[in-house]
């Protein structure tokens, strides 16, 4: 019979010390093929338990490992061991790491389909019976989940290759967890690569929120669609799980007091929703390229030519990066607050609050395509989410609704518990600053230095309200314009904005093209084409540089601004801080 022996990288003090022994009744789950290996493999499924224990080594080596057997006499590895051999290894380690990850991905498949009780134990806890055996009936085992979470709790840095990086900590629901570890197996065995790949346990939870890694379409050119959404759906499941959790506890302790509500529910069901699709094993299985013992190369008859491939990649990426930035700055900033019970509460006000008559809602309605561009980067820089909305659809509604809604969010909440916390624009930083107040810490976000098309705007649009029942614009430039008639303007600016851990400014340079479509009666910005360089910035040099200023024009802050625009052009422009340092009484009510 084969060995089982799993290394718990514990010495006999510390073994005995966290009572590993006790656990060794515990039972895995033996899965056998009730035929050769294939595409259409089913499995029979039946209990496993170690048989005792055995210290290995000498001195500060000596480890106790775990002992068991299973099976006939071929070699059982670890999953993770198999596709580790697979990176160094030639053609038949290559074809042995997609073969046993396969079998992997079907015997999990089965077990969710027939309620076993697989648990969730990451590759390092799936051992696969190995070589010439995958020519017959394919053997894996899954080892007891108590006694593998031990033993990897302890394992340091090992851990992540073991078991951390095939989990998910943010799925307690069996079914799902084991889609998620089955959508890593499967991203491993056809990228080559992890999909959340952080050693840090913190960050690649993070990274998992905000779905952070590389789509598998966007890996393989051509991938069959089918296999990639379910994979993705999987590696996604993480974000949408703790969403939902979100969303349903505002229901139950939202300000109404609710216990829950049919958006809750549907948010919920949202999140489970991969548990109710079966894995597209024959999609997998082509994609391998498995042949009769060998990996062939496997065709793409739907990939694009690899040079727009990787133009349209790359350009997604850069997009994603640039809003995961700003998600997760303004996450820093809301600090502690957002696991509060009080913080629900207080965005629930603010959102409830900025629901206004239907009547009172900005309209694009009346506004020509230049001026519909300009107020959708005058919503950006205000932090206007309900201007975004009416000056965009679509995806570009969404995404930019999101990082203005979170910002808005924010910076209400922090003022709420503290009037001189809020996030203020780089206008409103510069027409309050003064010697007593250049170090202290207040955070910034906002647009500069705007030009659309050229032509300079401070952003401050006239938009009209739905009850104005603007006419709408039927030509432009001269041409009449139709449904679906399209329009493009160029918008360049800075962002401006301060680290949320450090207060040091950060600042890019952005040139985008806007697209706009116009859709029955009003223009709609639908695409922006987003081209962006980091400008790097000293903070304290600069806040240095804008005091002298200061005291050069005897404190007034637009003088002050004008002059630093040589060196600083990021600066906001002269007529921008003239006009918030005019507001200063009211703004520093709110504001630091």
């Amino acid at each position: 019979m084969s060995k089982i022996i799993f290394d718990t990288g514990l010495s006999e003090s510390t073994f005995a010390k966290t009572r590993l022994s006790n656990l060794l009744s515990e039972s895995g789950i033996a899965a056998c093929a009730d035929k050769n290996f294939g595409s259409d493999m089913t499995f029979s499924f039946s209990e496993w338990k170690f048989d005792g224990v055995k210290t290995i080594g000498d001195g500060d080596g000596a480890h106790v490992h775990l002992f068991g057997r299973f099976g006939e006499e071929e070699e059982m590895l670890s999953l993770a061991e198999i596709f580790l051999k697979a990176e160094s290894g030639g053609n038949a380690e290559r074809y042995e790491a997609a073969a046993a990850s396969y079998a992997a991905v079907c015997a999990i498949e089965e077990a969710k389909k027939e309620n076993v009780k697989i648990e969730n134990i990451g590759a390092g806890g799936i051992y696969v019976k190995t070589a010439h055996g995958f020519a017959d009936k394919p053997a894996l085992l899954f080892l007891p989940q108590a006694l593998f979470d031990k033993a990897c709790a302890t394992g340091g840095a090992s851990y992540a290759k073991l078991q951390g990086f095939w989990i998910s900590k943010a799925l307690s629901e069996r079914r799902g967890s084991l889609s998620f570890t089955q959508a890593v197996i499967a991203y491993r065995a056809l990228a080559k690569r992890m999909p959340y790949d952080k050693s840090d346990e913190s960050a690649r939870s993070t990274d998992e929120y905000d779905k952070n890694y590389m789509k598998l379409e966007h890996v393989i050119n051509g991938v069959d669609k089918s296999l990639a959404e379910s994979v993705d759906a999987a590696l996604e499941l993480p974000s949408r799980t703790v969403e939902a959790e979100r969303k349903n506890a505002r229901g139950s302790h939202g300000v109404h007091g609710a216990a829950d509500t049919p958006h809750t529910a549907e948010a919920l069901h949202t999140a489970d929703r991969q548990k109710e699709n079966p894995f597209p094993l024959q999609a997998f299985y082509a994609e391998l390229g498995i042949d009769d013992g060998t990996l062939k190369e496997v065709s793409h008859p739907a990939a694009l030519p690899q040079a727009e491939f990787d133009a349209k990649v790359a350009a997604y990426y850069k997009s994603k990066k640039r809003s995961l930035r700003a998600r997760r700055t303004f996450r820093r900033n809301a600090g502690t607050l957002a696991a509060c019970f009080a913080l629900a509460a207080v965005i629930a006000f603010f959102a409830f609050g900025a629901v206004r008559d239907a009547r009172h809602r900005p309209s694009a309605v009346g506004l020509t395509s230049f001026e519909v561009a300009e107020a959708f980067y005058e919503a950006i820089h205000t932090q206007n989410v309900e201007l975004v909305g009416a000056m965009s659809s679509g995806k570009v509604s969404k995404r930019y609704g999101d990082i203005v809604g979170s910002i808005y969010v924010v910076n209400k909440t922090r003022s709420a518990y503290d009037p001189k916390n809020g996030i203020v624009a780089p206008e409103t930083w510069f027409a309050s600053l003064s010697e007593e107040n250049a170090e202290a810490r207040r955070d910034v976000y906002g647009i500069t230095s705007f030009t659309l098309d050229g032509r300079e705007s401070s952003l401050e649009v006239r938009v009209p309200e739905r009850s104005e029942k603007r006419t709408p614009v039927r030509s432009e430039g001269g041409a009449p314009l139709d449904d679906g008639t399209q329009a493009a303007h160029t918008a360049e600016y800075y962002t401006v904005r301060t680290d949320g851990e450090t207060g040091e400014f950060i600042i890019e340079r952005n040139c985008d093209t806007v697209r706009l479509t116009y859709k029955k009666n009003r223009w709609a910005v639908t695409g922006i084409e987003e081209k962006e360089e980091n400008v790097s910035v000293d903070t304290a040099a600069f806040k240095s540089d804008a005091i002298r200023a200061l005291q050069k024009y005897g404190g007034d802050a637009a003088l002050a601004s004008s002059a630093l625009k040589e060196k600083y052009p990021w600066v906001p422009d002269r007529i921008v801080v003239q006009r918030a340092a005019e507001r200063k009484p009211r703004i520093n009510r709110t504001t630091n």
